[in-house]
């Protein structure tokens, strides 16, 4: 039996889904509801040794021995609570005590193939350890400082030569955004922060500003083009993302940007790309490092051919890569999870 544990249930559980009933597989479900759950769980033992996992959603209820899971999806499954709800406090409290509802799944699943570990899903984002991880393993990087002093950013590229007119390249150490509350239009707004492109100039002019949070700051790196690579188990399903050819800038710094136009993503060129050898080699080993089965990979391909990794993603968007280039990617993560290693 196959477990889905999931946030909600977007297009990529669904596309997966049919997948999975091709090969003639019907997995069970567990939903997150904000700070709770949407299916109810029952765990049951005995003195004699028998346990028992029961599901019960609005719709069905499962009744199984642990035993007969054999692999679990864990998609954007963790517990938070929602600063935006009125009892905060309340949501605070109830979402801890979930977690310690929810997390022993683990444990209990631990002989089941995870796509990924929550453990490893943890440990896997924290973007200084890729990075460092990545050099290792012979990937190059774009040369990066991470700090909470713009004055330090500053003193490391003055250091490696660089001129207030070079660029360079800011982003958020973690979550791309946050909700702000609008007094005026009483609602809660949501605040979004990409990949900002500025010269060392400009960072100087912010050095003396009272606002502080850790950022990463990299030299910004020409593209010929970048790159999504899907890594599901040890497939590469790589895709070419043509966004130096957009005519807004925006999207030639940062593609994640097209998403908010009309077209959205499709307003970029997407090609499917075979990796070279040594770099799809050596993507897998960083899959490996981090115990990730599944994991999306981002890169720059310069004018000159190098290959640049920036981060991978341990809970990736996907779909549109299948939908704009024909990649197999859900028939790829059904077959890792109906055929485990």
């Amino acid at each position: 039996m196959i477990l889905i544990a999931a946030g909600v249930e977007d297009v990529h559980i669904r596309r997966v889904v049919e997948e999975l009933h091709r090969r003639g597989e019907k997995p069970a479900f567990l939903y997150r509801n904000g700070s709770g759950l949407s299916t109810a769980i029952r765990y049951e033992g005995t003195p004699e040794g028998r346990q028992t996992l029961r599901l019960r959603q609005p719709h069905d209820s499962l009744e199984f021995d642990p035993a007969e899971i054999r692999s679990v999806w864990h998609r954007n499954f963790l517990m938070s609570a929602d600063a935006r709800e009125r009892h905060f406090d309340v949501s605070l409290y109830a979402c801890e005590q979930y977690r310690d509802y929810v997390d022993p799944l683990y444990g209990l699943l631990s002989h089941a193939h995870w796509v990924n570990p929550p453990p490893q899903h943890g440990a896997s984002r924290f973007k200084v350890e890729q990075l460092a991880v990545a050099q290792r393993l012979g990937l190059r990087i774009p040369r990066t400082v991470v700090t909470d002093r713009v004055d330090e950013a500053i003193s490391f590229f003055a250091e490696h030569g660089h001129s207030d007119r070079d660029f360079i390249a800011t982003k958020p150490l973690g979550l791309s955004g946050f909700h702000r509350y609008d007094a005026k239009r009483e609602t809660w707004v949501s605040v979004a922060r990409s990949t900002e492109r500025i010269t060392l100039s400009e960072l100087k002019q912010r050095a003396h500003s009272s606002h502080r949070c850790p950022s990463i700051f990299q030299e910004y790196v020409e593209k010929d083009f970048e790159l999504r690579v899907t890594m599901v188990g040890a497939r590469a399903l790589s895709c070419a993302i043509y966004s130096q050819q957009s005519p807004n800038e925006e999207v030639r710094i940062d593609w994640r940007s097209a998403s908010e136009s009309e077209k959205g993503l499709g307003s970029i060129e997407h090609r499917a790309r075979q990796l070279p050898e040594d770099i799809e080699t050596r993507c897998y080993a960083l899959m490996r490092h981090f115990g990730l089965s599944l994991g999306g990979l981002d890169m720059i391909v310069t004018p000159s051919g190098d290959y640049v990794f920036l981060e991978v993603n341990p809970d990736p968007q996907w779909l549109w890569v299948e939908q704009l280039t024909g990649l197999p990617i859900a028939e790829a993560l059904a077959r890792e999870l109906c055929d485990p290693p």
